[in-house]
């Protein structure tokens, strides 16, 4: 009995002692536990920002410069070179300011239309129709929107020719070169329309499409400078080197007789609408023809009032035998009739 209660006496003081450390330790922990969780939030949220633009990759980079460089190109069945060279050109603006292709589309009855260049260069017959840049609009986004008119394949390729000969005057400009050595006047209305003809051009097409668009031309007051040459040259330099004089393939004699035949029809057509003619290169290779077209005399107001009498009195004249001649044509009628 005795035992019993000094073994009490001595554990349970030693029982209240181990708890009582083991609930401070424990209390250490969580305390120490809370504090690591805190200061991990605080770093978190303090931590600098990162403003750095996200770098593209090599590969992503190189695919979107080779989407900016690549171009439209779609093959037409139709139309002649010059027509197809013209409708290209507008096409290729249109790509540069807006990828997608989208446009305004100024129909020749004037509807206008929102359409895709895509679309439209494929529905083209450039035999009949073309296609001219007006101006350069805006979406509803603020993007660029062009503005393009359908037109007929004449106004096109004369539209086309314009700015070829704007922009080859201007890079002579730009070069220092003489205006008058390369045949071209820096006077507004001293222009210069370039025409190209193939060697391989048939009978018809010379003797129609390419006679009507050079003497419309020259009997408008431009000078004309026509580049005969392979189908597929870009060469429209005004001025043949000597290495390119000198340096040329031998041709068939049936090829050369060909262009021989080609160049006497050209001669034909500019002999009665200019006044002076300059050919330069060869045969063999390509020839440019420098046409100077007629000067168109003006007249007085007398000379143009003596002109307009003179066309009523012819007028007049054929009113009246034409009078006489169902006159004439009643008379016979009639006595027929009385047999």
């Amino acid at each position: 009995m005795i035992y019993d209660r000094v073994l009490l006496k001595h554990t349970i003081p030693r029982i209240f002692r181990q708890a009582s450390a083991r609930l401070l330790h424990n209390k250490g922990r969580l305390a120490n536990g809370n504090a690591g969780l805190f200061s991990n939030l605080n770093g978190f949220l303090d931590r600098p920002v990162n403003n750095r633009i996200p770098r593209t990759s090599p590969r992503k980079q190189y695919r979107q410069d080779y989407d900016r460089s690549r171009k439209f190109d779609i093959k037409w069945n139709n139309g002649s070179y010059r027509a197809q060279e013209a409708a290209k050109s507008v096409t290729d603006k249109v790509v540069d300011l807006r990828r997608d292709g989208k446009i305004t589309v100024i129909l020749s009855n004037g509807e206008l239309l929102r359409s895709n260049i895509f679309q439209l260069a494929k529905t083209l017959n450039l035999d009949e129709q073309g296609i001219l840049f007006l101006k350069s609009g805006e979406d509803y986004d603020g993007k660029p929107l062009p503005v393009v008119k359908v037109v007929d394949a004449r106004t096109a390729k004369n539209a086309y020719s314009d700015m070829l000969a704007k922009k080859r005057t201007q890079e002579m400009l730009d070069m220092g070169l003489n205006a008058n050595r390369a045949g071209v006047s820096t006077k507004a209305k001293d222009t210069t329309k370039n025409i190209k003809v193939s060697w391989q051009i048939s009978d018809s097409d010379l003797g129609n499409q390419k006679l009507n668009e050079i003497v419309s031309q020259l009997n408008k007051g431009h000078k004309v400078m026509l580049f005969i040459c392979e189908k597929e040259s870009n060469k429209m330099d005004p001025i043949i080197p000597k290495t390119e004089l000198n340096d040329f393939k031998r041709l068939p004699d049936k090829v050369v007789k060909r262009r021989e035949e080609i160049m006497k029809t050209l001669n034909i057509i500019v002999s009665d609408h200019t006044s002076n003619v300059t050919v330069e290169g060869n045969i063999n290779s390509r020839i440019i023809m420098k046409l100077q077209p007629k000067k168109v005399k003006t007249m007085s107001a007398k000379e143009k009032r003596t002109m307009k009498e003179e066309r009523k009195k012819e007028r007049r004249e054929k009113l009246q035998k034409r009078a006489e001649k169902a006159k004439q044509q009643l008379q016979i009628q009639e006595g027929g009739a009385e047999e």
